[in-house]
């Protein structure tokens, strides 16, 4: 058994299965690292974390060795899995967390700010 790709990717970007986010960094791996299977078994660490994605790799070694809490699903609703506390994965990122965990999301209550179009500069 092992855990798909999109779902590790999930934990590790903290958004849902679906979202673009996902689906983007997803066909970038794959591309970028050859199929699915091969990712999750057999290519070494090291090689994973080139790719680029924070806590990608450790992420596949920990569903590798099976350390990893499966939160089963009720009524319809689907199971889980949690990879990293949010303990280990303020320590395995150490100060990238901050600058990870604000990349893409506005302060709370704020929504993110348009460009005015007549301000842009093209050259």
């Amino acid at each position: 058994n092992t855990v798909p790709l999109v779902e590790i990717l999930s934990e590790v970007l903290t958004v849902g299965p679906a979202s673009k986010k996902v689906v983007g960094t997803y066909r970038l791996l794959i591309e970028k690292l050859g199929p699915e299977f091969d990712i999750l078994t057999t290519l070494k660490k090291e090689i994973i974390d080139d790719a680029g994605i924070p806590l990608l790799g450790e992420a596949i070694s920990k569903v590798r060795r099976r350390e990893i809490d499966l939160i089963p699903g009720f009524d319809g609703e689907f199971g889980k899995i949690k990879i990293f506390s949010q303990d280990e994965r303020n320590r395995l990122l150490g100060q990238k967390a901050l600058f990870i965990a604000g990349a893409s999301k506005p302060p709370s209550g704020e929504k993110k700010k348009r460009s005015d179009p007549s301000q842009l500069k093209l050259f």
